[in-house]
């Protein structure tokens, strides 16, 4: 990944030694440098295609069934401050619906998430003081999975959540066995000199090689003894 991102990725060619190999950059970096951390090939067109920072819905998918061990079809209403018009959680996934969160409630967007939450089988996600809030918004009864940080994980006794970053999105959750499991299939990580490294395998589009989430939290990465899959040591 390394290697592809220095060979076809303005942001990570201009960050490279001549020989060298993209190295770890700060989530907090990438903010406003989307025409940057695309393929040369294809690079972003704003005229074209959404921001790059909407999020890939397969990722919560993901997230989530490593949490609560929902299942593919299990409906998802996911608390957040842009609006997305997904209706599934990727192809064929899992029915979906956003909430707008933030100072100003967007009550009128709430009618699907209204819908899915009616017959109480609904996961809400969102950050650990909305929960409450668009919960009763929208008249939810089912299980709730917090979204958290790296750093609020440090310390986190909230039950099920997820670990997300405004740039890479949701990377790890919370397995029943009470470790931080990282979404292996779909990131990579690794420590270094300045902490956690992330990955994303799956995505070009942005490309994000060794990012450092925002907040400081895990500081190894370690194998799960019950499944033999990476997990993330505050």
């Amino acid at each position: 990944m390394a290697v592809r991102a220095r060979d076809t990725v303005p942001f990570y060619r201009e960050r490279c030694p001549v020989g060298g190999l993209a190295g770890p950059v700060r989530s907090a970096e990438l903010a406003g440098r989307l025409h940057l951390l695309t393929p040369f090939a294809r690079p972003f067109d704003p005229a074209e295609e959404p921001t790059l920072w909407t999020g890939v819905p397969a990722d919560l998918g993901a997230a989530l069934r490593t949490a609560i061990g929902a299942s593919r079809r299990t409906p998802v209403i996911e608390g957040r401050r842009s609006w997305v018009h997904w209706q599934t959680l990727g192809r064929a996934g899992a029915p979906y619906a956003a909430v707008l969160t933030g100072a100003v409630p967007h009550t009128d967007l709430d009618e699907r998430a209204r819908l899915l939450a009616a017959d109480g089988r609904a996961v809400l996600v969102a950050g650990p003081t909305e929960l409450a809030e668009v919960g009763t918004r929208i008249g939810h009864r089912g299980p709730v999975v917090a979204r958290v940080s790296a750093e609020q994980a440090q310390h986190w006794r909230g039950g099920a959540a997820v670990v997300f970053d405004r740039h890479l999105g949701y990377y790890a959750a919370l397995g029943g066995c009470a470790r931080w499991h990282l979404s292996w299939r779909r990131f990579h990580a690794v420590v270094g000199r300045e902490g956690l490294q992330v990955t994303a395998l799956r995505r070009t589009r942005p490309t994000l090689v060794r990012v450092i989430p925002e907040h400081p939290g895990f500081r190894a990465v370690t194998w799960c003894p019950a499944h033999g899959t990476p997990v993330l040591q505050p």
